[in-house]
């Protein structure tokens, strides 16, 4: 069985959308995104509890997770519009060497 599996990918392109994981300068477009949607994401999401959190904030957190998915070790993607503009959702695909379970889903901390 082969041990060397690569990482996911840094970037998918689709017809309608960009799924990659996330850079500091996307910061703007998830604070956007997360204020307009708070209301919605409370039943769901601790950190939405949180909110209005400072931009500074959402950087540090982007460079967090976007230096584990460079060490290979947890892979947190953004999905975007085709322009990169807007925002959709985060997603965690899995944490190395961890079984994905609901938790991963539904935490959005670092």
């Amino acid at each position: 069985m082969p041990t060397d599996i690569p990482g996911p990918a840094y970037r998918i392109v689709t017809p309608r959308l960009v799924i990659r994981c996330w850079n500091p300068p996307d910061a703007p477009l998830m604070k956007t995104a997360v204020e307009a949607n708070v209301d919605h994401l409370l039943p769901w999401l601790p950190f939405a509890r949180n909110e209005p959190e400072e931009l500074q904030v959402k950087i540090e957190r982007i460079r967090h997770w976007r230096s584990r998915f460079d060490s290979d070790t947890d892979y947190v993607f953004g999905i975007f519009n085709l322009q990169e503009t807007r925002v959709f959702r985060r997603n965690r695909v899995a944490q190395k060497g961890r079984r994905p379970g609901i938790r991963d889903r539904l935490l959005d901390r670092p």
